[in-house]
């Protein structure tokens, strides 16, 4: 497809969990033609087509979206595409969270005219609703240009951040940086509390700190023990191994990565690993204020 036609192009959504069907369903509304596939069965979908094998969803597709669990589920999937002859480039668009070495290796091993791109996204089930994710999308120009000309800002904004392998980069950075406010924050307040600190002097001292903007976000599902699942906390565990598991980092004491690790895998193994993933915060709570 050329770059600059925003509209009727055929998109064909590889993984339909729950971001890759709020995709899905978000770009059947846009004009374009949707395919959907989908490892296991499940529910149809009134709003597009879900073909039963991969080969056949990618055939006549002008843009190809992968939104499944890890690196080997995208390494299995795209080796199913069919050999096609075509001049213009069909991009993959690989929103799965994986380390950027996958990515590279992902990238040398599909051939022409599949031209990989790693576009992990910012935000959850939310967001993705709405069409309000961030994607930092790891390519050449060329094909940031031909996702932006098909997608527009149908799903939110798309950042090109590098070649490929940068985008997966970039959101191991962020997802990091995000558990670690999470899980500080969750240490702060059950400390606070342990020390005998009344909530409402605690919640201003947090609020005056750099974790401020956590009080509000985070202490509701805390208070009430109700945490709306939109990032499950298994994944959220498993991004935090797959950070500290990059090659450039093996070796590396990263002890913040560390504690993260530890605090998700001890909630994981409590039988919170299918809730959202600041559950945790129940999790430090309760054995910290409880070991006093």
């Amino acid at each position: 497809m050329p770059v600059g036609l925003a509209s009727n192009a055929t998109i064909a959504v590889l993984g339909l969990g729950a971001m890759g069907s709020r995709i899905a369903k978000r770009l059947s509304h846009t004009g374009h033609k949707v395919i959907g596939w989908n490892r296991t069965s499940g529910e149809p979908w009134a709003e597009f087509p879900v073909e039963t094998s991969i080969p056949g969803t990618v055939e006549s597709a002008d843009l190809i979206v992968l939104s499944v669990t890890d690196a080997i589920a995208v390494e299995e999937i795209t080796a199913q595409f069919p050999t096609k002859r075509l001049e213009q480039s069909v991009v993959v668009m690989d929103m799965s969270t994986i380390g950027p070495e996958s990515a590279k290796t992902i990238a040398a091993s599909i051939e022409k005219p599949y031209q990989y791109v790693d576009s992990p996204v910012l935000g959850t089930t939310t967001e993705a609703d709405k069409g309000a994710l961030k994607i930092l999308l790891g390519g050449t120009s060329l094909d940031a240009a031909i996702v932006r000309s098909i997608l527009g800002d149908h799903l939110g904004e798309i950042h090109h951040v590098g070649e490929v392998g940068s985008g997966a980069a970039a959101k191991l950075i962020a997802n990091f940086s995000l558990l670690a406010a999470v899980i500080a924050f969750g240490e702060a307040y059950a400390m606070g509390t342990a020390l005998g600190l009344p909530s409402s002097i605690l919640q201003d001292a947090i609020s005056a700190s750099p974790l401020g903007s956590q009080v509000d976000r985070r202490l509701p599902a805390l208070l009430d023990g109700r945490f709306e699942k939109r990032f499950s906390l298994e994944l959220a565990l498993k991004d935090a191994n797959l950070i500290a598991e990059q090659p450039q980092l093996l070796g590396a004491d990263l002890h913040i990565t560390r504690g993260i690790r530890e605090w998700l895998t001890y909630a994981a193994d409590s039988g919170k690993g299918q809730l959202d993933y600041t559950a945790v915060l129940a999790t430090i709570f309760d054995t910290l204020v409880q070991s006093e």
